[in-house]
């Protein structure tokens, strides 16, 4: 799933999903802040709350990302620009895979692919908030992962990169940190113990780093000669975990736990003060530490849970629970308790499934199920049972007939399946009408089957054989599976479908679009496949062309293909291998050699003697990953994108791309620009422009009305627009007053996707990250329509007083406007700075302070290696640099220099984004950066960057920048770019050891240089009329015959000079003769000869400054006009021989004719063929001139 980052995630709930009816196993559950989290074996996270009172659970949010079972969860504080603590948690899967979610917003702010080896498996994750080993927040906190393995993985909380791998264990290790403060505060140590499964417990200690810019972990060491071991309980089984805790470590044995005391003068190390026994077998154990209370929650091998407290070094029960009778005909998969040992009271969870007797369910219905209890020490129980609290919930019956099982983007809807019909919806269907869809498709097949796959699948080009063979126009088709193993095709657009056909005995799994460089039999034919048999369809002709096959029920992997060849290679899951050969017929014949172990290729791509195999890797199964093959494309311009693992659990979800509606919106106002009649102009209101971009305006603000936005409190605001009621109601009319819009998610780090509940999204702010992101994208589309409905002229004013209503209201992160302000789009670009000027116009003085404190850390200059690559390092540098710009007085010299350095910093990294923000910064704050920094050198950089080869938007971004550069100080930029342009010409012929690729870099930059010169002349003439004789002179440098660059700037000049006379009266260019002419100052005009790059003459002989210069048509002369004194001046010109010889004589020349216009001012003036010169007067006619 590959999404916008400018998307919203919408679902449909139904019962179904709300309930959780899944066939995966609960893996983990924990109760933290009073949220249950649970853990599947899917890798889904489903988030609950409880009620204090009823103990009815209440679902917040399903998170999907992971795709392996959960198996541990962590809670873990942290800071934000927003909070002075913001609660997180961490879930880790059995692949290793790490994410970390925001508490408030579901949201999943981190993902880290990989933590161990590939075959390693993680079995839990210790926290070390406070390590000492690092300089602050950022490096100061620890995750350790522990696994099947001697390793164990240290990575930075803050960042999740791994900083460090512990080796040299002898078993598998579960770590604690004694968290030892050193006196010498530069030692920078953090003592910790390791306990292996025997009970030998082993002491390292971990350095941290002492410079800046080294890693967080340098070294760890063994303490030697300490041969300590925990007192285990004879008969208990083998140490499965520890944990530090007041006064002691709490040790857990298989049939029990023990609290025991670290003491270096015993022989052993440790001594055990209490235990308690545990008969059922420990499963897990989970522990709320406080300062001199803890409480020890135990979960047993026969889901049973006991309470236990540990005061001092006492262990004291509580209360336990054992399976009751109401759940005598379910099977208990797991529990989750937690204990406040200062107030005595807690909750108690158990999740169940119904046991399932000859087919039968003995529950009233399948999939999970919820009880919660309260946990109270006043009478040492657990009381208060709100049974099977899921099950109280209405059955399914909602927005169809059956849960929806897959989707796919086709034919530019989606198409979503529920039993064997396929609905389709445009984006304003899906909204806000799922129940009615755009169009149906019911497939011919039993009722007791259903579809399990949907995939789309273009075929972009195929090859005739008769006459008319070469390129033909493509297709797209929409590929059926069911559970019963039928396949049908689906062509767009008349949406007809083939006949079912029949493949398999079981459910087809996955189909694949082969690719059109194979031989003819193969090429854009379909590879079906269902477990470990394979067929090849022709999808024009809806035909089967053959089946393989099957090997010993062992699960399809991988298939491969070879250039040009009808050769499929087929690898199994137990590492056999068969290719096969379709040749010319409907079958497939088996090549020598026989089928064989081992892999044929690699995972990617290999070359051999015969070709190149082309590999692909089939899904595990799951059915959540949608693949791009040949034919395909991101669906980047589609407004719907695909969210099929949610579609898979029941929840029809799709995400909205903003980007794309606001393309289609523009795209429709510059269409509508072009029309003749002004009055039919804009955007009609039927346009599907129009409709999608009110339908998830609807959908962002559910039940709210756009209109009262626009009221102000400020009461001499009220009259600056004259129609604002009319304003009100036409904006109130971009939401759609019907139906029942879909409810909002979230999209995360690494695509990870967040279904809020209505419940959940009901609330007032759920985050000031959601209110942020909101509020600019109904900002953005409010804009866009304006624009688009013809109210452009009422843009400034609707954007203004929507974000001053909206300010002291509500929080808002100012990360998600930094986002945004190096936006591409122009619209999402002006809002999000306009958004960002507002509210840190109105942060008061303290809460400027507070985004600094943050912000500064993850600047470039002061972020550790591991954090180098955060999303904040960015953002801090626009938010810090519009700071100190728009604040220079209040902050101190140290932070603007490390805001300017950062920004260079960032400019020399090669990544684009990095040198776009950069730009735009630079460019922002270059008052107060150009001061900070070598700004020659900056300048450089950006003209070295403007010489590679770029996009057109960040093209356009550098072209902002010079701009804002030039307004500020166009002199400095003017002297570097004629630095850049002269380039340090050589002062002699280059050589031949003078390397030509040297040569092409200089001409590279100096081209780059006058093409700025050029952008900015033309775009703003009066910001370089001052330094123009700067400019020209450098490019006379480049012209000279020694300087080597003549011949390959020479076209880039020539686009210079025309630039240079159309945009100044002042300049004169005979091409011809390739005289230049400059008023350069008052009274003197030079004539520069660009063929020897020389000045040619200076003319003087008047007083001001020279206007409408132009040469005669033989540029034998030069006519100009001083416009103070209304007098009308023509040189003539040397010519003839000497004028290409040169002449030791005066170049200084006195105007022939020097004529006064009394009468009139003069309008303008032309040169005849036969050297003459019409002057046209002001309200007087023509006079004419003889030169």
């Amino acid at each position: 799933m590959s999404l916008s980052a400018f998307s919203f995630p919408f679902a449909h709930w139904t019962p179904s999903a709300l309930s959780i009816t899944t066939a995966f196993d609960v893996t983990t559950s924990r109760f933290i802040k009073n949220h249950l989290l649970l853990g599947l074996a899917s890798g889904e996270l489903s988030v609950f709350t409880v009620d204090d009172d009823t103990n009815a659970p209440c679902l917040q949010a399903r998170l999907l990302g992971h795709q392996a079972p959960i198996i541990a969860f962590e809670y873990l504080e942290t800071v934000s620009e927003t909070a002075a603590v913001e609660p997180l948690f961490l879930s880790l899967s059995s692949d290793g895979v790490l994410s970390k979610w925001s508490l408030a917003d579901k949201r999943c702010l981190q993902t880290m692919s990989s933590t161990t080896s590939d075959a390693t498996k993680p079995r839990g994750m210790v926290i070390i908030p406070r390590s000492g080993l690092g300089e602050g927040r950022l490096t100061d906190s620890l995750i350790l992962i522990y696994g099947c393995s001697t390793e164990i993985v240290v990575l930075n909380a803050e960042s999740l990169e791994t900083v460090f791998v512990w080796t040299g264990h002898t078993d598998w290790p579960i770590p604690v940190a004694v968290e030892r403060s050193t006196e010498a505060r530069e030692s920078r140590e953090c003592e910790l113990f390791t306990i292996l499964p025997d009970g030998e417990v082993q002491s390292w200690v971990m350095t941290g780093k002492r410079k800046k810019k080294s890693a967080s972990v340098l070294t760890i060491r063994r303490e030697e000669g300490q041969q300590w071991c925990v007192e285990n309980r004879a008969g208990w089984g083998r140490v499965r975990w520890w944990q530090k805790l007041s006064g002691g470590y709490l040790v857990s044995q298989s049939r029990g736990i023990s609290f025991q005391v670290a003491d270096p003068a015993l022989e052993k190390g440790f001594v055990r003060t209490s235990e308690f026994m545990v008969e059922e077998g420990v499963g897990s154990i989970e522990v709320e530490t406080a300062p001199d209370l803890s409480t020890v929650i135990i979960k047993t091998e026969e889901c049973s849970v006991k309470v236990v407290v540990s005061k001092h070094d006492q262990l004291e029960e509580v209360a336990a629970w054992s399976p009751s009778e109401f759940l005598q005909n379910d099977m208990v998969m797991n529990v989750a308790a937690y204990f406040d040992s200062s107030l005595g009271e807690g909750k108690l969870a158990v999740i169940s499934r119904p046991k399932i007797k000859a087919g039968i369910v003995t529950g009233n219905r399948p999939g999970l199920d919820i009880s919660i209890a309260s946990i109270t020490r006043e009478h040492n129980s657990v009381i208060n049972w709100n049974e099977k609290a899921l099950t109280k919930s209405p059955k399914h019956g909602g927005l169809s007939d059956a849960p929806s099982a897959c989707s796919e983007i086709f034919s530019s809807m989606l198409a979503v399946a529920h039993g064997t019909k396929i609905n389709l919806y445009s984006p304003s269907v899906f909204l806000l009408s799922y129940p009615e869809p755009t169009a149906s498709i019911s497939l011919q097949c039993g009722a007791e089957t259903s579809i399990c796959l949907l995939k789309r699948v273009r075929i972009s080009e195929y090859l005739s054989a008769s006459r008319n063979a070469g390129l033909h126009g493509g297709k797209e088709y929409l590929v059926a599976g069911t559970q019963s193993g039928d396949l049908s095709l689906i062509e767009s657009p008349s949406y007809h479908y083939s006949k079912l056909l029949p493949l398999f005995p079981g459910k087809v799994s996955s189909a694949h679009l082969l690719p059109s460089n194979l031989s003819s039999r193969l090429q854009s034919t379909l590879l079906v496949s269902s477990n470990s048999a394979v067929s090849i369809i022709d999808i024009e002709r809806a035909r089967v062309m053959v089946t393989f096959p099957s090997h010993d029920y062992s699960r399809l992997v991988s298939f491969a293909t070879k250039l040009g060849q009808n050769v499929v290679a087929l690898t199994y899951q137990d590492g056999v291998h068969r290719e096969w050969n379709m040749g010319d017929e409907d079958i497939g014949v088996l090549l020598n050699p026989p089928p064989s172990r081992g892999p044929i290729h690699s995972q990617e791509e290999k070359t051999d003697d015969s070709g190149m195999w082309k590999v692909v890797r089939l899904d595990s199964g799951m059915g959540g990953k949608h693949c791009e093959e040949e034919g395909e494309n991101a669906d980047e311009d589609s407004p719907l994108q695909l969210c099929d693992e949610f579609c898979r659990i029941g929840l029809p979800t799709a995400a909205v791309n903003v980007r794309a509606i606001l393309r289609g919106l523009d795209l429709a106002t510059k269409t509508a620009a072009r029309r003749t009649r002004p009055t039919e102009r804009r955007v009609v209101g039927n346009h599907p422009a129009i409709i999608n971009a009110k339908s998830l305006l609807t959908a962002l603000v559910p039940g709210g009305g756009l209109g009262s936005l626009l009221d102000s409190d400020d009461d001499d605001k009220k009259d600056e627009y004259e129609d604002l009621e009319e304003l009100k109601l036409a904006v109130d009319q971009f939401l759609f007053r019907r139906r029942r819009p879909a409810i909002l998610g979230q999209i995360g780090a690494g695509n990870r996707v967040s279904m809020l509940t209505e419940q959940a999204v009901s609330k007032e702010e759920i985050s000031p990250t959601i209110t942020s992101i909101k509020l600019l994208a109904v900002l953005t589309l409010v804009s866009a329509l304006l624009v688009a409905t013809g109210r452009e002229a009422a843009v400034n004013v609707v954007l203004e007083r929507m974000i001053r209503n909206h300010l002291g209201k509500r929080r808002v992160a100012l990360g998600v406007f930094a986002k945004f302000w190096s936006d591409a789009n122009p619209t999402v670009r002006w809002v999000a700075r306009e958004c960002l000027d507002a509210f840190m116009s109105a942060l008061t003085e303290n809460e400027r302070n507070v985004v600094v404190e943050y912000w500064r850390d993850f600047l470039p200059v002061h972020v550790p290696p591991e954090l180098s690559s955060a999303k904040e390092v960015v953002r801090a540098v626009i938010l810090l640099g519009k700071l100190i710009t728009d604040y220079d007085h209040s902050y101190d010299e140290s932070l603007k220099k490390s805001v300017a350095r950062s920004a260079e910093l960032l400019l020399h990294e090669p990544v684009p984004i990095y040198q776009d923000t950069a730009i735009e910064v630079i460019g922002y704050s270059w008052t107060s950066f150009e001061k900070l920094f070598d700004a020659y050198s900056a300048i450089h950089s950006l003209i070295r960057i403007y010489s590679t080869t770029l996009s057109t938007p960040r093209r356009e971004t550098l072209h902002r920048c010079f701009l804002e550069i030039a307004a500020k100080n166009s002199p400095l930029l003017a002297s570097s770019l004629a630095t850049n342009i002269s380039n340090g010409s050589p002062s002699s012929t280059p050589t031949a050891s003078f390397a030509t690729h040297q040569l092409q870099g200089m001409a590279d930059i100096s081209a780059a240089a006058m093409r700025i010169v050029t952008y900015i002349v033309l775009t703003n003439p009066s910001i370089f009329s001052p330094v123009l004789t700067i400019l020209i002179e450098a490019v006379l440098k480049t012209l000279e015959s020694t300087s080597g660059l003549r011949e390959t700037v020479l076209s880039t000049v020539t686009d210079l000079v025309d630039a240079l006379v159309t945009s100044y009266p002042t300049l004169a260019f005979h091409r011809p003769s390739q005289r230049l002419a400059l008023s350069a100052a008052p009274g003197i005009i030079v004539v520069y000869d660009l063929k020897t790059s020389q000045a040619a003459y200076v003319l003087d002989g008047y007083h001001h400054l020279g206007t409408e210069l132009a040469f005669s048509i033989d540029g034998k002369c030069l006519a100009a006009v001083d416009r103070q004194d209304e007098l009308l001046l023509v040189w003539r010109l040397g010519g003839g021989i000497l004028s290409y010889l040169g002449s030791d004589g005066d170049k200084t020349l006195q105007p022939k004719i020097t004529k006064a216009f009394e009468s009139g001012k003069m309008a303008d003036m032309r040169w005849t063929e036969d050297r003459k010169i019409i002057v046209r007067l002001e309200g007087r006619g023509e006079v004419e001139v003889t030169v």
